[in-house]
């Protein structure tokens, strides 16, 4: 009887070292897992601070100075003449952007630009448009024909955008 209640007692203890080890082992495990992906999101934070770093200069160009824009003008011209394309717009004054987050201040100038022409040369316009190097956003598109072809003979494109660019001092 002795024998067995020693052994009992010995199952008993060993058994509670046993879970014991066993709850530290999965909670190194744990913790070696959230390591692993700190060191995931380190890793792709160091390679995207990488990219940004070499691309510093691209960023800060793709920003005009909001007190020089014409050779933005100058640009989008340049563009509506490609595609034979007239084009009409109207700039706003430039506007302080304080939520942005940039190593620099930044503003927004809007601006709405009418074309006058098909469907087809406003959807290759659209996509030359959009490779420009600046930061933009087109806010709205309106079009509009009197023909009763619609956009594919003849029409009036317009569209406001917002333009990002460095604010200045």
């Amino acid at each position: 009887g002795v024998v067995l209640l020693i052994s009992l007692v010995s199952i008993f203890f060993l058994a509670r070292e046993i879970k014991s080890y066993s709850k530290g082992i999965a909670d190194n495990r744990a913790q070696t897992d959230a390591f692993e992906k700190r060191t995931e999101s380190f890793t792709k934070l160091n390679q995207d601070m990488e990219i940004l770093a070499g691309n510093g200069n691209k960023v800060e160009e793709a920003f005009l100075p909001s007190d020089n824009i014409l050779g933005y003008v100058s640009i989008i011209e340049a563009l509506a003449e490609k595609h034979e394309i007239k084009q009409t717009f109207r700039f706003e004054t430039p506007i302080p952007a304080d939520t942005i987050p940039a190593p620099f201040p930044v503003s927004t100038i809007g601006y709405q630009t009418s074309l006058s022409v098909s469907m087809d040369k406003f959807v290759t316009y659209l996509k030359d448009f959009e490779k420009l190097p600046y930061f933009s956003r087109v806010e709205s598109i309106t079009l509009s024909s009197q023909n009763k072809e619609g956009l594919l003979k003849d029409g009036v494109a317009t569209f406001r955008v917002v333009l990002y660019a460095k604010k200045s001092e």
